[in-house]
């Protein structure tokens, strides 16, 4: 006799996990584009916007900081896109065009 159980077990939601995932990808892929863009020292100039302009001449400590922002801001922008796509189902539904049109605006405010 084959008899063929089937359990339902609800999918658990990992929010964090997709934030990190998503903002470290993003962060990535932005912070490399912009060094081909604007070259090695653009760490430096996130940081001048904490730290003010004399930060352009910091050493290694004023780099990694504003790697740490950068990072930072990925990562919430992130959960801006997370926590939106809760609300607004259609970015759940079609969330490669969602996002190309969140990084856009996000580029642009």
């Amino acid at each position: 006799m084959n008899t063929v159980t089937t359990t339902s077990s609800p999918v658990r939601a990992r929010p964090w996990q997709a934030i990190l995932v998503g903002g470290l990808i993003a962060g990535t892929l932005d912070l490399i584009s912009a060094y081909i863009a604007y070259g090695w020292n653009v760490p430096r100039g996130i940081a001048a916007g904490l730290l003010g302009p004399g930060a352009r001449q910091g050493g290694l400590g004023v780099y990694v900081l504003g790697i740490c922002l950068h990072f930072f801001i990925a990562l919430s922008a992130a959960t801006v896109f997370y926590l939106a796509s809760r609300k607004l189902g259609f970015m759940i539904q079609h969330p490669v065009v969602s996002g190309m049109f969140f990084g856009i605006g996000l580029f642009l405010s």
